[in-house]
């Protein structure tokens, strides 16, 4: 039977209060080891994640509990979330995702689906996220749960073999026209090569000067937030961070329906977008401008 954590969890006082529990969640679920899954292992979190895609979230239990995860249904504010995450106790650094499920008669939308690979490395992007999708129509967050530096194979924006990234085929098989969004951070010092004023590097993975509307929407969203100035385009106004080599953007560019949007932050503008109510609600409108068709 699904695990349903209501008041213990999330508190009593609406959506709101899934951000700030999903990131102590987060905290809970992070390990100091990473263990890559094996070839069955990648296959079988697929197949997990598949059938809580299609609302089967007790036909994902027993799969989910040979990998030593669990699925939690998460209540808060009138919704209810899926998380699927590793058992307390248990953790290898598998990563978190969690799940706004469709309800019936609800109008149709483009899916968006929140990425932070290197919610802690990354300072700030993994709380970020996690209030982020709380706020928004977003219909999925994943988390990593181990620092990319932990072993070799740790970083899960670059290893095929993870199942941050088994999660994340399963995602854009089952969503057609899926906008998968990472936001990562980045050391202004170790990029002079970028323009003084810049503050965040857009991109779709691609070296191409021409980018897709959707792109170009969200380089706008940035500039209204952080300044025109503060805001460059990769292939056009910088060619560094530009995700490029980043295994889910590969994958997602292979599918001619779903979208890849790589944002690299700055710390100040990380910094800004969690302390500024304006900025973040900036960010939102971004987000929700996304899922619309």
């Amino acid at each position: 039977m699904v695990c349903l954590l209501v008041a213990a969890l999330v508190g009593t006082h609406g959506i709101a209060d899934a951000g700030p529990a999903l990131r102590r969640l987060a905290r809970e679920l992070r390990s100091e080891e990473y263990v890559a899954p094996t070839a069955a292992e990648f296959a079988q979190m697929k197949d997990v994640a598949r059938r809580l895609l299609r609302g089967d979230d007790d036909g994902a239990l027993g799969e989910a509990d040979q990998l030593g995860y669990a699925v939690d249904q998460i209540a808060a504010g009138g919704e209810e979330f899926v998380a699927l995450r590793e058992r307390e106790g248990d953790t290898s650094g598998g990563g978190l995702y969690v799940f706004r499920p469709l309800t019936p008669g609800q109008p149709a939308a483009r899916p968006v689906v929140l990425q932070a690979p290197h919610a802690f490395y990354d300072a700030t992007t993994g709380a970020l996220l996690t209030r982020l999708f709380a706020a928004t129509g977003a219909q999925a967050l994943f988390l990593n749960t181990a620092q990319r530096y932990v072993s070799d194979d740790a970083d899960v924006a670059h290893s095929e073999r993870s199942y941050f990234h088994a999660v994340t085929e399963a995602a854009c098989e089952r969503w057609s026209e899926a906008v998968v969004v990472q936001i990562h951070g980045y050391a202004r010092s170790g990029h002079e090569e970028l323009p003084e004023a810049a503050h965040a590097v857009v991109s779709d993975g691609r070296d191409s000067r021409n980018k897709p509307d959707i792109v170009l929407q969200v380089v706008a969203g940035f500039a209204d937030i952080l300044g025109a100035d503060a805001v460059v385009v990769y292939g056009r106004d910088a060619h560094t961070l530009g995700g490029t080599t980043n295994v889910q953007g590969r994958h997602i560019r292979r599918r001619t329906d779903d979208t890849f949007i790589h944002v690299e932050l700055s710390r100040e503008a990380r910094d800004l977008l969690k302390a500024d109510d304006d900025a973040f609600a900036g960010l939102c409108a971004v987000i929700d401008g996304l899922g619309r068709p």
